[in-house]
This record gives structure tokens, C-alpha cells and sequence, in this order.
């Protein structure tokens, strides 16, 4: 059975959603499977549900900037207004290069999370911790990348 916690806005957050989505953003693959995924800091009870790619051709993990800025609230409820894990810019400090295509993207930093999914194999949910990902701008709201899903193993 999935775990599913409520945020005290009364959210419904479940993670064994599985969702077809065409992505308008320049991806070439348009038709995607993307799973429902919690986004938290560390131990935290309170969760961003977010809809996540786990993409193999990626070496690096990403996320879009409304999830950054959610975790710099985060990060500054539970540090007191410091800036905790975070390292957020407003304008671009590097580029990477998309999996797969001859794209870039900006990067504005990197955040650190942890992510919940539901595992169909053990059906149950499962934690990738501290997963250290580039701020991108990308209508795709989490992507995990190989060396992170490599991690859970």
C-alpha cells in the first residue's frame, strides 16, 4: 500500500502516480512517463509533490526553479533564516548540456534533497537522500539523473 502524507494545508501528496505528459519545452521526447514524487529537505515532514523524470541519459540531476525556491523556504524555516544547503543565484553561473541532444541549459545554482517514490518491486516507498541537483529553467519539475538513480541501488 503507498504511503501517503497530507501537508497541514490539507495537500493529498501520494507517490504511486504514474503520468503521461507532453512536455512543450523543446524536448524531444514528447510523449514521457513521469512519476509522482515528494520533495523534502532531510527528515522533514513537509513535502513538494512533484511530478519527476528519472532520465538514465542525464549525468546529472535537476530541478526548476519553483522547486528551488521552495527549498530555499524550507532551508530558512529550519535554519533560521540562513541559507542552509543552498546555493541559489539569480542570474545563470554555468551551462549544461542536456541529455541526449545538443541543447543547454543555465544553470542558477544547486539545491540538496531527498525524494520519495514508490517502489513497484517492494511496493513500498523508497528515500534517495541528499541528492545535490543543478536549478535549471525546464517546464519538467524534477529530473534525476543516472548517477543518482545508480545511488539506489
Amino acid at each position: 500500500m503507498p504511503r501517503v502524507q497530507f501537508e497541514p494545508s490539507g495537500t493529498l501528496n501520494c507517490t504511486n502516480t504514474i503520468t503521461h505528459l507532453t512536455c512543450n519545452c523543446g524536448s524531444f521526447e514528447e510523449d514521457t512517463a513521469y512519476r509522482q514524487c515528494l520533495v523534502s529537505l532531510h527528515n522533514a515532514t513537509k513535502y513538494f509533490t512533484a511530478l519527476t523524470l528519472f532520465d538514465t541519459d542525464a549525468y546529472t540531476s535537476c530541478v526548476n526553479r519553483e522547486v528551488a525556491e521552495w527549498l530555499e523556504q524550507q532551508y530558512a524555516k529550519k535554519d533560521g533564516n540562513k541559507r542552509g544547503r543552498s546555493k541559489l543565484r539569480d542570474t545563470p553561473t554555468a551551462t549544461i548540456g542536456l541529455a541526449g541532444t545538443d541543447h543547454t541549459a543555465s544553470v542558477y545554482g544547486t539545491v540538496v534533497f531527498d525524494l520519495t517514490f514508490f517502489n513497484e518491486v517492494t511496493n513500498s516507498d523508497d528515500i534517495l537522500v541528499n541528492i545535490e541537483a543543478s536549478v535549471i529553467d525546464s517546464c519538467i519539475v524534477v529530473i534525476i539523473g543516472l548517477p543518482d538513480i545508480r545511488k539506489q541501488h
